[in-house]
């Protein structure tokens, strides 16, 4: 029964897993253009651009594969998404003052209304 819930948890892990490097894939191939339209290179020369992010990408999953192999499951996922969710807060911040900053800026430039 255990080795059963075992490969379970493995095969929706692996689901999980194809369906966000899917997901990474679709927001890569769609951001391509404005990368390169920001950072002012060619489309001849977007594919330097990007080199970075793909080698991180292919070294990331090669290390990720390893570590699973050498620890336990749960010693590598509870760290895995404390970072997880301590990066989405730092994303968040800026996104949180940006609105913070333009509703400031919207109330400060709004008209008095005088009664």
């Amino acid at each position: 029964m255990a080795k059963e819930s075992n490969t379970n948890i493995i095969i929706a892990g692996l689901l999980l897993a194809i369906l966000m490097a899917s997901m990474d894939n679709t927001i890569v191939a769609t951001a391509i253009g404005t990368i390169v339209g920001e950072l002012g290179v060619s489309a001849t020369n977007s594919g330097l651009v990007l080199l970075p992010m793909m080698v991180g990408t292919v070294v990331t999953a090669a290390g990720g594969g390893q570590m699973l192999t050498k620890f336990k499951y749960r010693s590598i996922m509870i760290p895995t998404l404390a970072l997880l969710v301590g990066c989405l807060l730092l994303i968040a911040i800026p996104k949180a003052c940006r609105y913070r900053d333009a509703a400031r800026d919207r109330t400060a430039s709004a008209p008095a209304h005088h009664a």
